[in-house]
């Protein structure tokens, strides 16, 4: 419903609509709720409350219940007024009154829509969605006392549901960090063996030969490797070597390129990576194809959507090109001449330009964060003289170089304000050096990893990790060429 598309679309239904009068045939209620749940997920909150409420006359039964549910679903007053039949619609009423009272800041309330949600609808999903955002709430503000008896209940009433091993790995990591011993990380392993935090639990338990072998391109397996390399090998890698039908498709694309049809070409090797079994082969030369016309972003997102699992091959057993594609060093001198002026790694910061930007001079964030190392234009004003930037102005953000200058003078400062810790000026970089003060006096860390699993928000404990281990990736890839210096 958001797309332009639609927009024709409506227009040419209302035509029907006139024809056909009668015998229009009417759109299933299921589908009506469908896109107003689009609308709400796309920000378009009026929109989507206006259908439900039109909704709410048209249907009966469940589909009613629901509709008037979520026509409400930022009201707490609203919902706390409404009474519906159906289990499950009432179980989202609750979940909807919790999501409002956490908006508010109404602790007592929030508490109270989950214990309601406990008695009434112990079995539903809803339930369990609450329990995990309450139980988060509590640990942005390292409330263990009260977080951690709700991430019990979640993957004890909910073992089988995707949530469970989060919720898990959160106790055992408090149970870590009052040095209780490796019961809960031996738990995790049994009881969530496909856990994401598996390496993690490996890498605490001290088995860094089996980690480096599971998941040699995690940040774990990073550390583990500088510690005590690991000599095991993996038994399945992917095949690299196309398939003859493979081989078919290919040469047609390349043939299609050398026309002059890149777009065709790239069809017809997304239509191959999507359809034959081996996938590898089709993604390498998507990524390729963008390389060369230097859509870099896109080489890197051609790599993560058609390799499944590319980082948890060794390194050695893929062809260097496509490590090469996969993490590419575009920009490349004065990335360099940016790092050395600022004494930085290059490669750490070649590491976050591809979490940032994908090096995509031109990315623009939602949060309005620009080019290459996403610099917001307030911190490039206040840093821009210091940076050795003259007649700044925000366009110039996205000019690769005006780009590099201020963000490595940026990096660096933050750096500097963290005494050289790096997985404090990661999550300085991402979240705000406030919170990263805050999280500091949280515990007496005993090494970095500590620090970087207990920082709260998903999104900044994963982006150092990947910075990181992005870094380690440059440095074996690039690190042995001469680059002139």
């Amino acid at each position: 419903p958001l797309s332009k598309e639609a927009i024709e679309a409506e227009s040419g239904l209302a035509r029907l609509r006139g024809i056909l009068g009668e015998n229009f045939p009417p759109v299933m209620p299921q589908v009506r709720l469908e896109r107003a749940a689009r609308l709400t997920r796309g920000g378009q909150g009026a929109r989507a409350r206006r259908e439900y409420s039109e909704m709410a006359y048209d249907f009966g039964g469940a589909q009613r219940d629901y509709a008037r549910v979520r026509a409400a679903f930022d009201s707490y007053v609203a919902l706390a007024a409404l009474e519906v039949a159906t289990p499950d619609a009432d179980a989202e009423r609750l979940f909807l009154m919790h999501a409002a009272t956490r908006r508010s800041k109404l602790d007592v309330a929030a508490e109270r829509a989950v214990e309601e949600l406990g008695r009434k609808h112990a079995t539903s999903r809803w339930r369990l969605l609450a329990i995990v955002a309450q139980a988060n709430s509590h640990l942005v503000k390292n409330e263990a006392d009260l977080y951690e008896p709700l991430y019990r209940t979640c993957y004890r009433d909910f073992p089988n549901e995707p949530e469970a091993a989060f919720c898990h790995w959160k106790v055992t990591w408090a149970s870590h960090m009052r040095r209780e011993g490796p019961g809960m990380f031996e738990e995790h392993l049994r009881l969530y063996p496909q856990s994401e935090k598996a390496s993690a639990a490996l890498y605490f338990l001290g088995r860094k030969a089996e980690l480096v072998a599971q998941y040699p391109l995690s940040y774990y397996a990073m550390l583990a490797r500088t510690q005590a390399p690991a000599r095991t090998k993996r038994t399945q890698l992917p095949d690299f070597q196309p398939s003859a039908a493979m081989r078919v498709r290919l040469d047609r694309a390349q043939i299609l390129e050398s026309l002059e049809y890149p777009e065709w070409a790239e069809f017809e090797l997304q239509w191959a990576a999507q359809n034959e079994a081996n996938s590898f082969p089709a993604a390498m030369a998507l990524a390729e194809t963008a390389s060369r016309r230097g859509a870099h972003d896109v080489s890197i997102r051609y790599i993560k959507r058609y390799a499944p699992g590319y980082l948890s091959i060794p390194l050695e057993a893929a062809p260097e090109k496509f490590w090469r594609l996969a993490f590419p060093l575009p920009y490349r001198t004065p990335l360099e001449s940016s790092s050395r002026e600022r004494g930085l790694d290059p490669f750490l910061l070649a590491a976050l330009i591809r979490q940032e930007s994908e090096f995509n001079p031109k990315a623009l964030s939602s949060a309005r964060a620009y080019g290459l190392t996403q610099v917001l234009p307030s911190t490039a004003r206040q840093i821009s003289r210091k940076a050795g930037v003259i007649g700044f102005t925000t366009d110039r953000l996205f000019e690769p170089e005006v780009n590099l200058k201020l963000g490595s003078y940026y990096l660096k400062s933050l750096l500097d304000q963290h005494d050289g810790a790096w997985e404090k000026t990661l999550a300085s970089y991402n979240a705000g050096k406030s919170r990263t003060n805050l999280w500091s006096q949280w515990a007496e860390y005993r090494e970095p990893a500590e620090f970087i699993e207990s920082v709260p928000f998903t999104e900044t404990r994963n982006y150092i990790q990947i910075v990181l281990r992005n870094a380690e990736v440059y440095r074996r890839l690039y690190g042995s060429e001469v680059t002139g210096r």
